[in-house]
């Protein structure tokens, strides 16, 4: 997935694209990891057994969530990794203020960790209408039709193709919209049901040997402008489409092609 999808990483301490932010994240993971190693080889017996166990832990997990940041050096997925140090440091230092505290008067300990969870709370946004009701509204959710779900582009494609193709045993998409099996209630020709990673020549010759037995095929649909098209980089499968299958019909941004 990286040589498909991966960015280079920011140089931290520099001026590129979202280097504050790796850097920042990656001085957290050092502190945590610190903080962790300082835990395992100390004397001091304010940390039980089981304490240490859960950092460990913690700093595993720290570690190899920043995997995902590797593989795709953005903004958005150096920030999802952010927040395991976050809560690892924040445990660390709520674990010490409270073992500080509690060498003082036993009702000053109650008072300043109630006011610590009140405040830690407070600083959330509940609706807690939303807690009472959410058995309610998971049930209404979970029984809304698919219909609910789509935009009008997909309904249309659905509502029309969904009684055309019911002498059809399988279909076949190249398209990112993988839902649209489930929504078709069909299966894959192929074992390529989301073509989007399937791009290395290898995989596409693989992929081209399997559609022997493919009657239809569904292309085009939703455009990320963060990737290369489709019909670009699986090159050797649209020469194989243009070859072997002949246009049937469009509808709306999807494309329908018969053998």
């Amino acid at each position: 997935m990286n040589y498909i999808h991966g960015l280079i990483h920011p140089t931290p301490f520099t001026d590129d694209l979202n280097s504050t932010r790796a850097t920042k994240t990656l001085l957290f993971i050092i502190l945590a990891s610190f903080i962790s190693v300082d835990l395992i080889f100390s004397k001091k017996n304010d940390f039980d057994l089981n304490l240490k166990r859960i950092f460990i832990f913690l700093t595993i997990i720290v570690i190899s969530s920043y995997l995902y940041a590797l593989g795709r050096s953005d903004g958005p997925h150096i920030k999802n990794s952010f927040g395991y140090p976050l809560i690892l440091i924040f445990i660390y230092i709520s674990y010490n203020f409270l073992l500080i505290i509690s060498n003082r008067e036993k009702y000053l300990t109650y008072f300043i960790s109630l006011l610590f969870v009140i405040t830690t709370i407070s600083s959330f946004k509940i609706d807690y209408q939303n807690l009472i009701t959410f058995k309610e509204r998971f049930i209404s959710y979970v029984y809304q039709s698919d219909e609910f779900f789509l935009n009008s582009k997909e309904f249309d494609l659905v509502s029309e193709l969904k009684p055309q193709i019911n002498d059809f045993k399988c279909i076949q998409l190249l398209s990112n919209d993988a839902a649209l099996y489930y929504l078709l209630r069909k299966k894959s020709c192929t074992k390529y049901y989301y073509v989007w990673n399937s791009s290395s020549k290898n995989i596409q010759k693989k992929f081209i040997n399997e559609l022997k037995n493919t009657k239809i095929i569904i292309e085009g649909g939703k455009k990320n402008n963060w990737d290369v098209p489709l019909e670009k980089k699986l090159f050797l499968i649209y020469d194989e489409l243009n070859q072997k299958f002949t246009f049937s019909k469009q509808i709306n941004d999807w494309k329908v092609f018969l053998r």
